[in-house]
């Protein structure tokens, strides 16, 4: 489990409580869905983040559109590339105001895939500071930018990657900066596990 300090630094130590875990209540289910196993499960985040129910569950090529870099142009280009399906997940911790979006999204092939991620890092290089990132999936990008564009607080992280015919988006947003490798040990997480799924 990675805790929201890890994610988020100037939010306390180690030895924050609100980094705890609470056992007497139990963990949330994600709703259903046909990808809903390969994104982040809330036991495999903070008990603090919790998941934004209106904001997670299987989203069409529209919805998923505007997780992009470019909301308009992703649509076309999710449909050109052979879009199949998708799953988003959304958290959010209120004590820190950090939010965790997960995106997955298989293709119909791996060159679809290939194709949609090569054209949403050449998009995103235009909303902030490109940082490489190695051994993630086949391909990988980074981008670490400002949470909004209209205020100079707050910071957001974004990780894009592909596996075969299926890409994922991981983005970390808070008030104040966020952990860099935080964000890239919680999608080393999730590929662990369904490597070992596989």
């Amino acid at each position: 489990m990675l805790t929201a300090v890890a994610l988020v630094t100037g939010c306390g130590g180690a030895d924050d409580p609100r980094a705890q875990p609470t056992p007497s209540l139990p963990l949330p289910t994600l709703p259903a869905g046909d990808l809903n196993d390969r994104v982040l499960q809330p036991a495999e985040v903070s008990r603090n983040l919790v998941p934004i129910a209106a904001n997670t569950g299987t989203r069409d090529i529209k919805a998923v559109s505007a997780f992009y870099a470019d909301a308009k142009a992703a649509e076309k280009q999710l449909q050109k590339n052979g879009f199949q399906a998708s799953y988003v997940v959304q958290y959010a911790d209120p004590s820190t105001n950090a939010v965790v979006t997960n995106v997955v999204t298989k293709f119909a092939t791996a060159a679809g895939a290939k194709g949609d991620l090569t054209a949403d890092l050449t998009s995103a290089r235009k909303t902030g500071a490109v940082f490489p990132v190695t051994g993630l999936g086949d391909e990988a990008g980074g981008v670490r930018s400002k949470r909004d564009k209209n205020s100079p607080e707050g910071s957001l992280v974004t990780l894009r990657w592909r596996s075969g015919d299926t890409t994922w988006l991981l983005a970390v947003s808070a008030s104040t900066l966020v952990a860099q490798d935080g964000v890239r040990k919680l999608a080393d997480q999730l590929m662990t596990r369904l490597s070992k799924e596989a």
